[in-house]
């Protein structure tokens, strides 16, 4: 689906910028589904051996790959059961991350809706799966929400009535044979700031009704031109969505920059 069709100088371009890439418009969406990862959590159940907690936002910046998503999506499991199974490896493998970040919560923001915002570092050449690179958004900071922006905006996400997984034979790795999971990609109206800091207020524009949970830690991008075209910028990060509304919240790029550099600033 080319949720940017309606948008005629756009479809008329030949390329548009996507980090580092060149695609045609047709392929927007395409790419971007590649930086939307269900987020998935290991249990210690041979015949429960996965839960799903939505989606995470896979970026790189500075060389650095990071999994981004919010804390209470994994507010009963701990970081090291988080995997992450990679779309190169024909979802045939798993991979745990290296470094969990998160904020530390101090008198400065107390009952701040951002300190809900963790990340796992994965270090690409360790796993020795093909292309790997090419699952993390490659993030240029000038191109950031509202940089530019012509006020079109996406988001992607995996709500839980997107998902159809099917397992091998319970053994002591309950592989995955099979993994259907379709990336929900949807128009968004950005509504403006909310009272909570670095956090905005957007609404779903949708002519088909599905249940939103599960959206919560998919990527926002924006489109926007500057002097050399078009390009797609990331805008931000789903903090919540509703089963009954069409209304989210979403982490914009202000905090999220502010994050990522945090993170860049300590060793792995």
């Amino acid at each position: 689906m080319n949720v940017f069709a309606n948008i005629p100088a756009l479809t008329q371009q030949k390329y548009v910028r996507i980090g580092q890439l060149f695609v045609p418009p047709s392929q927007i969406t395409t790419t971007l589904s590649r930086y939307a990862h269900t987020l998935v959590c290991k249990n210690p159940y041979e015949k429960f051996p996965y839960t799903f907690r939505g989606t995470l936002t896979a970026f790189c910046l500075n060389g650095r790959y990071f999994s981004v998503f919010c804390q209470h999506q994994i507010k009963d499991y701990s970081p090291d059961q988080v995997i992450l199974i990679p779309r190169s490896s024909n979802y045939a493998k798993q991979i745990s991350g290296g470094r969990f970040y998160s904020i530390a919560p101090n008198a400065s923001n107390d009952d701040e809706e951002f300190t809900d915002v963790c990340a796992i570092e994965f270090e690409p050449d360790k796993y020795r799966i093909e292309n790997l690179r090419s699952e993390f958004f490659p993030v240029v900071l000038d191109e950031c929400w509202p940089s530019n922006s012509l006020g079109h905006i996406i988001a992607l996400g995996f709500p839980t009535c997107s998902n159809d997984w099917k397992y091998s034979e319970f053994d002591q790795e309950s592989r995955l044979t099979e993994m259907n999971s379709n990336t929900f990609i949807v128009m968004v109206r950005h509504l403006g700031g909310s009272q909570a800091r670095y956090v905005q207020e957007a609404k779903i524009t949708r002519n088909n009704s599905f249940p939103a949970d599960g959206m919560s830690g998919g990527p926002v991008f924006h489109l926007g031109k500057d002097v050399s075209g078009f390009f797609v910028g990331l805008a931000g990060m789903i903090q919540r969505g509703s089963n009954t509304s069409d209304n989210f919240r979403f982490i914009d790029m202000d905090f999220l920059r502010r994050f990522a550099e945090m993170c860049l600033s300590q060793t792995r």
